[in-house]
């Protein structure tokens, strides 16, 4: 994707949504999904909702370690020309 606010001139569409107790927030840069293997596939949207489907039982910590340690065996050490950055958040009561 691109730089959000990157360009002055693009108009952004505003969304407001309403989060309650125990709802999780997961962001993450283009690197995540754009991570390629040796064979320079990308890591993808697809792969990236199966990591986080999969584990929704770990608390957020341990979600994006999830997270990460799947990238990385994806990728299997081929060079990444991208920034790798997730937060996730968790709504408390």
């Amino acid at each position: 994707g691109f730089v959000l606010g990157g360009m002055e001139e693009i108009k952004y569409k505003q969304h407001e949504m309403q989060l309650t107790s125990g709802d999780e927030l997961y962001l993450y840069t283009d690197g995540v999904t754009e991570a390629t293997n040796i064979n320079d596939e990308l890591y993808g949207e697809d792969r990236l909702l199966a990591a986080l489907n999969n584990n929704m039982d770990l608390n957020t910590d341990e979600l994006l370690s999830s997270v990460k340690n799947d990238i990385d065996c994806f990728v299997n050490g081929a060079h990444q020309f991208d920034d790798i950055t997730m937060v996730a958040f968790k709504v408390g009561i």
